[in-house]
This record gives C-alpha cells, structure tokens and sequence, in this order.
C-alpha cells in the first residue's frame, strides 16, 4: 500500500511547468498497530489528490488487515495523511 500511497502524491503534485513539493513519510510503531504519517508540502492537484489516495486505500482493502485513516488535512500548499495498520498478531496456516 505504501508505494501506491506515494505515487498518489507524485500523481497530484505540481505538473512540469510549476516547482514540485517535498513528500515525508514517517512510520511509528505503536502497541498493536504501525502508524503511517505523510506529510506533503508544496503545490498540488487536491482533487487528484483525494482520488489518488483513495484508490490506494481501497486497493489495500482486499489485504489481511485494512489500514484506519487517522487524519487526512488539506491545506493550500500542505497536504497530511494518517493511517494506523494493525500489527498482524497469529499467523494461519
């Protein structure tokens, strides 16, 4: 799911004729679960934006665990996003 996350920034940032942004990504585990943080600051598409991320969301629905949107901010020229993954705790066989 992260890299389809990161595309979906790449995908809405600034187009060839405008100055790109910077993406941070931060990973904090935490008791029983991972948080993803991400950060972008600089120009973007924010309806792009919105698409993109959910796509990448939804495409991580089919998986073991579905990750829980957290916080998702939209500013002017600051994008954040916030998603808690359960730590997967029994393996099936």
């Amino acid at each position: 799911m992260i890299p389809e996350l990161i595309e979906g920034f790449k995908q809405a940032s600034a187009g060839e004729n405008e100055e790109g942004g910077m993406l941070s990504m931060q990973l904090v585990p935490e008791e029983g679960s991972l948080l993803l943080d991400f950060v972008y600051q600089g120009p973007y598409n924010r309806s792009l934006l919105e698409e993109a991320l959910s796509l990448a969301l939804e495409s991580g629905t089919g998986r073991t665990l579905a990750a829980v949107v957290e916080q998702n901010d939209y500013q002017e020229q600051e994008a954040a996003l916030a998603l808690r993954l359960p730590y997967r705790t029994s393996v099936e066989v």
